[in-house]
């Protein structure tokens, strides 16, 4: 089950957001966005990166469920009984505020999460090209969803780990064994009838913490979809199709950049959309959970 290209994200982002964005320290974006445009506000850097620290999702900021490789793992919410598990990289920790707000009313969840270390474990062919450090923070976010055993796992992998790993092989060589890795790690999380839904990795763009100025606002922030970044998606989903129906994918980034991928913009209705180069702000992930909860069938994916 694939989720296509959507309408525009203006329309999809029309309706409020089910819960109230993270308040930066301004009013809301639109201020920040004309603070850092005008005159008296000389040091649009440093405006963006209060900013941006504010955006941060919870289970981000120091004693949330994100740690780094080697550490023990932490989860934020349902340590026990979990009905959904979100499992994975930093930048599918920045989405579990959308994931867990998508959620019917009542299901039980956890948030555990390794940074530069996603949930999807490399084929063996190419096991090596990752160290065994990640590795083996790998297999632990594997043993945490045996332990909790939920009914649906969520993860992504952010674009870094398919380009730093795979980047030096040919094209359509990396991607297929990105596809046989994404296969593969379905399939070890689908055993005791689980079901996986695959979240696509958000954009990478310019930092935005230092990329506005006075005189263009957030306009040199804006990305555009990578050859690398499509290839990657493209695989997930064909990994996604060929699991069955206990596998669903979303591809995100269709409500962050244009159909044709050209322009993936800092700023989206007034609202941060990245917090740094690749991580979604806790107001944009608010933003979209009325979007995914549309976009995805959850009554069959937490049927065991």
């Amino acid at each position: 089950m694939t989720v296509g290209d959507p309408a525009s994200a203006a329309r999809l982002l029309e309706r409020p957001p089910t819960n109230a964005p993270e308040r930066l320290p301004f009013a809301d974006a639109r201020a920040l966005r004309t603070a850092v445009a005008v005159d008296g506000h000389p040091d649009a850097t440093a405006l963006a990166a209060g900013a941006t620290r504010a955006s941060l999702p919870p289970a981000m900021r120091d004693g949330g469920c994100l740690v780094g490789v080697g550490e023990p793992l932490r989860t934020c919410g349902a340590t026990t009984g979990a009905d959904v598990l979100v499992v994975g990289d930093s930048t599918t920790v920045a989405w579990s505020p959308t994931v867990v707000g998508a959620l019917p009313t009542g299901t039980a969840f956890g948030v555990t999460g390794v940074a530069s270390c996603s949930a999807v474990i490399p084929t063996r062919a190419v096991r090596h090209r990752w160290s065994d450090a990640c590795l083996t923070a790998k297999r632990a976010l594997h043993r945490a969803v045996t332990a909790a055993d939920p009914r649906l796992v969520v993860i992504s992998a952010v674009t870094g780990e398919y380009r730093e790993h795979l980047g030096d092989l040919p094209a359509g060589r990396a991607a297929a064994l990105w596809e046989r890795s994404m296969a593969e790690t379905i399939r070890a999380f689908r055993r005791d009838h689980r079901r996986v839904l695959v979240l696509s990795a958000p954009q990478y763009g310019p930092d935005t913490s230092t990329c506005p100025d006075r005189i263009h606002g957030f306009g040199p922030c804006a990305a555009s979809v990578t050859p690398d970044a499509r290839a990657k998606r493209t695989s997930e989903a064909a990994a996604v199709r060929s699991s069955g129906p206990g596998a669903a994918y979303v591809d995100m980034a269709a409500w962050s950049c244009s159909s044709d991928g050209s322009s993936c913009p800092a700023v989206i209705d007034d609202t941060l959309v990245r917090v740094d180069q690749v991580h979604t702000t806790r107001a944009f992930a608010d933003r979209l959970v009325p979007v995914l909860r549309r976009a995805v069938d959850w009554d069959a994916l937490l049927r065991r």
